[in-house]
């Protein structure tokens, strides 16, 4: 493809992991689509990406090949943009929000050393897709906000699909609690709890900050990054079982959809 056709999927995919995903599905339907009109793909003139993007969104990020008519596709990303056109502004409002995520990984980038875990954790953030980030971005916003109010502490976890792990983020206001040592246990809770329930066998990535009592001009004055893996965690104790079920719920991994619904 051109560069003007690759600028074109940046339009709608903005993410590593969307961008794998979207020419994983490309390249599959390009396969199966090549025999019956090769001028799609082969004249590199036409710069028709943005209409296969265009059919691609129309069917929730999919390229059904049995719904594909090249007589007609090339008004697909017209069409697309004037039937979605309230759906894409709700979207893209959630994806502009969802962009806490990029400046948490900025900012682990900046304030850790690559000779401990920063570049695991900036990885794990990096390898969601933009709607997965979207899904957790408001929880992080408002804690962020609460966490300036002077709301002693905050714990959430979220699945990444991307990697299969769980990711803990714990929020922490003041008070002379370590926070990396706080942040560890919460790891290990939500490690026991799933392999108790689920059989869990990789790893939870844990994300703490510190806000301190005392007025900074910063958003938070300290960050902890922790892990607890599966490997180093061969028996779950019942005490330890029943501790982690207070602190979490189990909550199992949910539907992300391309449009908020």
């Amino acid at each position: 493809m051109t560069v003007h056709d690759f600028m074109d999927i940046l339009h709608e995919v903005d993410t590593v992991a969307d961008l794998k995903y979207y020419l994983h599905d490309r390249a599959h339907f390009a396969r199966a689509a090549l025999s019956e009109a090769p001028e799609v793909f082969l004249n590199l003139n036409g710069r028709r990406e943005r209409n296969l993007m265009g059919f691609y969104k129309l069917h929730e990020n999919a390229f059904p090949i049995q719904k594909w008519h090249p007589s007609g596709f090339q008004w697909d990303w017209d069409v697309y943009q004037m039937t979605h056109t309230a759906r894409i502004e709700a979207r893209d409002a959630e994806n502009m929000a969802s962009r806490i995520i990029d400046e948490i990984i900025t900012l682990l980038r900046e304030s850790h050393s690559a000779e401990d875990s920063t570049l695991v954790h900036v990885w794990e953030l990096a390898a969601l897709t933009r709607r997965q980030r979207a899904s957790i971005a408001g929880t992080i916003d408002d804690a962020f906000t609460q966490l300036q109010r002077g709301r002693p502490q905050r714990h959430f976890a979220f699945y990444n699909v991307a990697t299969a792990c769980w990711d803990v983020f714990y929020f922490q206001y003041g008070g002379d609690e370590d926070l990396g040592q706080r942040l560890q246990s919460l790891c290990d809770m939500k490690l026991a709890l799933e392999m108790k329930e689920r059989g869990f066998q990789y790893s939870v990535l844990g994300y703490g900050f510190r806000k301190s009592a005392i007025v900074t001009m910063k958003p938070f004055d300290a960050v902890s990054l922790r892990v607890a893996d599966a490997d180093d965690m061969k028996f779950v104790s019942e005490a330890l079982y029943t501790r982690a079920r207070s602190y979490f719920d189990g909550g199992r991994p949910k539907a992300i959809h391309e449009f908020p619904i």
